[in-house]
């Protein structure tokens, strides 16, 4: 690849993008805690409905 020389009047904007490792991690941890609770509502939903559909039969004489 060879060398390249950009014109600087052909240049609109320049931007510096910097990262927020505050609101990042608050994301990930407010992610991870969401998926946590959503799959614990799954299991409980299941074996709600797994234990409901039981038939409980006597173990006594």
């Amino acid at each position: 690849m060879g060398n390249y020389k950009l014109p600087l009047d052909r240049i609109n904007k320049i931007e510096v993008i910097e990262k927020d490792k505050k609101r990042t991690t608050n994301s990930y941890v407010g992610g991870g805690i969401g998926i946590t609770l959503g799959i614990g509502a799954i299991a409980f939903i299941i074996m709600a409905a797994a234990v409901s559909s039981m038939t409980f039969l006597p173990l006594g004489p």
